[in-house]
């Protein structure tokens, strides 16, 4: 029997993501773990930031907007602009990310989906994809 390590790849494994991460206010991190059900991610993009995602480019970019919540979050505390023991919501993380990061994340990772400011009926390739073939 091997071992699973409960980082990002183990806890995959195990079904499980990451949902958020706070700041105790003894400013210790620490991980909301929770079973992956199956769109999850794009319904929690979707509240945060407005735009449907498709799933598997969902999960990449919350895990980073987790990321940056957790660093912006680091940085506000430090400067004295954020409490200790506070950190930045979901949303606010979502929405700077969106804005200062997502162009240059989307054009390094190139993918067939468009994003849709309606439903997850709007979901559709784009042209000249193998798919259109």
């Amino acid at each position: 029997m091997s071992a699973i390590k409960l980082d990002r790849k183990g806890i995959t494994m195990l079904g499980y993501g990451i949902v958020d991460v706070e700041l105790t206010r003894n400013n210790v991190w620490q991980a909301v773990i929770e079973p992956i059900k199956d769109g999850q991610y794009t319904q929690k993009l979707k509240k945060i930031t407005g735009k449907v995602i498709p799933e598997p480019e969902a999960r990449e970019i919350y895990q980073e907007i987790l990321n940056h919540k957790w660093l912006q979050t680091e940085n506000l505390v430090k400067t004295g602009k954020l409490v200790a023991g506070s950190s930045l919501t979901l949303k606010e993380a979502g929405t700077e990310w969106m804005e200062k990061h997502y162009p240059a994340w989307k054009s390094a990772r190139p993918t067939s989906w468009e994003i849709s400011d309606h439903g997850e009926d709007d979901l559709r390739e784009t042209p000249g994809t193998d798919a259109d073939r």
